[in-house]
C-alpha cells in the first residue's frame, strides 16, 4: 500500500496499515518507569533533539519524504507509543489531540487561529495541526535546518506523556512557556559558561529560540539575557520537575557545550553543577553526554550538520576511550562474570559476524546490566542511555577480552542461537 504522511487521509490508512500487520507496533518494556520507558524509545529517532532519523514504529527508512513530513509522521507515532505505554488504545482519538493542543496553546489558538485552514473530519483537522506546530519562522521566513529545528516539539510529547500519566496541570499553556523559558536560560548559561559564544553555540540559542512558544516580550528579554550572560547561580527553574524533564534539561545543556566536540575545565563544572542542581549523579551526567555523542554516533550519515568526519572521530574516538577504560579497569572481574554467562558471550560474539535480533539485543542488555550491578565502573551502562552504547560494548568487547571468546564449544553455542 503506497503512503505518504501527507494530505487528507493518511491518518486512517496508517492505522488501517496497523490493523493489517503492514506497521507493527512494538514497544520495548524496559525495567523503568513510563517517563524512561518514553525517553528510551523515543532517544535514538531524533525527536529529542529536533532532527528526525527514524520512525518509532513505521518500518521504512527516512528519506522519501520531506524533513517536515517525517517529523509530523515521527511525532504522531510518539502520540501512539506514549499511549501505548500508558496502556491506552494505540488508535488515537484525534478529538483527544486537538483538544490538548488547543490547551497547550489556548490564546494563540483565539487570536492566531491555530486550526484556521483546516476543513473535513478531525483527522485532517489534526493533519493540519501537527503541520503548523511543526513549522517555525525565523527572520520572516520559514525554513527547516537540519540540526534542532522545531527544537521543543518534545516538549509536546512530554506534556501529553504527562497527563496521561494522570498529572494534572492547573495551566498546561503557562506550564510549557515556564519549562521552555527554563531551557533557554539554561542554553544562555551554557554558552556563556567559559566566557566564549561560539558560532555553533549561537546557532542553537537562535534555532530554539525560534521554535519557542514564549510572547515576543519575554524573547526579547531572553535575547537580551543573552548578550548580557547568566550563570549557572542566577538560574531559577520551575517547581515539580520530573525526570523526563530534567533529563532533557541536562541534555540539552550537553548539546550547546558538545557544539564544538569540546568540553573545557569551565564547562564540565558548569555540567556538574547543573546535574547537582536537577539532582543527577556524575554517573547520569556521563550518561547524559553518552546518549547525545551515541545518538551522533548512530546517525553520522542521516545528519548533514555533520559535514567533517574529524568530528566523528572526536566523538568516537571520546566513547571508546570511557568503554576501554571501564573494562580495562576491571578486566578481571569482567571475565569472572562472562565465565557464568555462556549465554551473554555467545551473543556477543554473535553480534560480531551478524546483527542480533531485538529480543537478542534486550537480553544482552539486560545480562550486561546485572553484570555492572557487581562493578561499579560499569554503573553507568545501566542508565537509560547505556542502551545507546550497545552496539560499541559489543564491538569492543571481544577485542579487549579475546579470552572470553575464543571457546569452540561456545562458538558452537553462539552459532546455534
Amino acid at each position: 500500500m503506497s503512503f505518504t504522511p501527507e494530505g487528507k487521509g493518511w491518518i486512517p490508512k496508517y492505522h488501517e496499515m496497523v490493523a493489517k500487520g503492514e506497521i507493527p507496533l512494538d514497544v520495548d518494556q524496559y525495567e523503568f518507569d513510563p517517563e524512561k520507558n518514553l525517553y528510551l524509545n523515543v532517544h535514538d529517532t531524533g525527536l529529542i533533539y529536533g532532527y528526525p532519523t527514524n520512525f518509532i514504529f513505521y518500518p521504512d527508512e527516512m528519506g522519501k519524504w520531506s524533513t517536515s513530513n517525517s517529523y509530523k509522521l515521527l511525532l504522531y507515532e510518539g502520540f501512539i507509543l506514549s499511549n501505548i505505554l500508558n496502556g491506552s488504545s494505540s488508535e488515537l482519538d484525534p478529538k483527544e489531540l486537538i483538544d490538548f493542543y488547543e490547551t497547550l496553546n489556548h490564546k494563540k489558538a483565539k487570536k492566531f487561529g491555530l486550526f484556521k485552514g483546516a476543513s473535513g473530519d478531525d483527522h485532517d483537522i489534526v493533519d493540519s495541526l501537527l503541520s503548523k506546530r511543526l513549522n517555525i519562522k525565523i527572520h520572516g521566513e520559514s525554513f527547516w535546518l537540519n540540526y534542532l529545528s522545531n527544537s521543543f516539539i518534545y516538549t509536546d510529547l512530554i506534556l501529553y506523556h504527562k497527563l496521561k500519566m494522570g498529572y494534572k496541570f492547573p495551566n498546561l499553556e503557562q506550564r510549557i512557556q515556564d519549562i521552555q523559558k527554563a531551557a533557554l536560560h539554561i542554553i544562555i548559561a551554557a554558552t556563556t559558561s567559559n566566557g566564549i559564544i561560539g558560532e555553533k553555540e549561537k546557532a542553537v540559542f537562535d534555532m530554539f529560540l525560534a521554535s519557542s512558544s514564549l510572547p515576543d516580550y519575554d524573547k526579547n528579554e531572553i535575547e537580551h539575557l543573552l548578550k548580557a550572560g547568566l550563570t549557572f547561580y542566577d538560574l531559577v527553574l520551575p517547581e515539580e520537575l520530573t525526570w523526563i524533564v530534567r533529563r532533557w534539561f541536562l541534555e540539552i545543556a550537553l548539546i550547546v557545550i558538545l557544539a564544538d566536540n569540546v568540553i573545557d575545565p569551565k564547562e564540565q563544572d558548569f555540567l556538574e553543577k547543573l546535574a547537582n542542581k536537577l539532582e543527577f549523579s556524575k554517573y547520569e551526567l556521563d550518561d547524559a553526554q553518552n546518549s547525545i555523542q551515541s545518538f551522533i554516533l548512530n546517525n553520522f550519515e542521516k545528519l548533514p550538520y555533520l559535514t567533517d568526519k574529524s568530528e566523528f572521530q572526536q566523538i568516537y574516538g571520546s566513547i571508546t576511550k570511557k568503554v576501554v577504560k571501564a573494562v580495562t579497569n576491571n578486566k578481571e572481574k569482567i571475565l569472572q562474570e562472562l565465565s557464568e554467562s555462556k549465554e551473554l558471550v555467545a551473543l556477543i560474539k554473535k553480534s560480531t559476524t551478524k546483527e542480533l535480533s531485538r529480543d537478542e539485543k534486550k537480553k544482552v542488555r539486560k545480562q550486561l546490566g546485572d553484570l555492572a550491578k557487581s562493578i561499579p565502573a560499569l554503573t553507568v551502562f545501566m542508565l537509560p542511555g547505556g542502551a545507546i552504547l550497545l552496539p560499541i560494548v559489543l564491538k569492543l568487547l571481544p577485542n579487549l577480552l579475546p579470552s572470553a571468546f575464543q571457546s569452540n564449544k561456545l562458538e558452537e553455542e553462539g552459532e546455534n542461537e
